[in-house]
């Protein structure tokens, strides 16, 4: 239910961005991008990876549609584009060494769309933005890297625990 509710809002989300730039061209790229990893965190277990879609589908639309509704029609969402094609192999690498590099590559990627998005109304703070970002990257490493030690071990779907499994 949820996973068609994803795709439902990326389809909504495209006609959002159409409407609002009246580009095809952009549309079609959310379209493609999106939906086709939408589709493919359908079927996904790990609700972490799944969570991090989102909320970068939800920067893409953002940093697309708001600048234009200001009347500034450059928008800035390459970065979160190539963050979102870097989820797919975030997720695969589960197992192995390759996971930091896809993992060193989103965070990256994030926090440069959000400098350059936030570059425009807050100057040179906008460094500020990518500081805040770090935290949650490492918040991101340590949990990878605590169920197991210092190796690196496979993600938990965090979203399926419940209460009456903890001691």
């Amino acid at each position: 239910m949820i996973a068609m509710t994803k795709l439902v809002f990326s389809f909504i989300a495209a006609g959002l961005i159409y409407l609002v730039g009246r580009n095809l061209r952009e549309t079609l790229i959310f379209l493609i991008t999106v939906v086709s990893t939408a589709v493919y965190f359908m079927f996904l277990r790990s609700k972490k990876v799944d969570n991090l879609h989102t909320l970068t589908v939800i920067l893409v639309l953002a940093s697309s549609v708001l600048p234009k509704l200001r009347g500034d029609f450059s928008s800035y969402t390459t970065p979160f584009y190539i963050a979102i094609l870097l989820l797919v192999p975030y997720s695969l690498t589960c197992a192995n060494k390759l996971w930091y590099v896809n993992w060193a590559g989103f965070w990256i990627f994030i926090s440069y769309g959000l400098y350059k998005v936030s570059s425009f109304k807050l100057k040179e703070y906008s460094v500020f933005i990518v500081i805040a970002v770090v935290p949650i990257a490492l918040r991101d490493l340590w949990e990878r890297r605590k169920g197991c030690g210092r190796k690196v071990c496979a993600l938990t779907n965090e979203g399926t625990l419940d209460d009456k499994s903890k001691p």
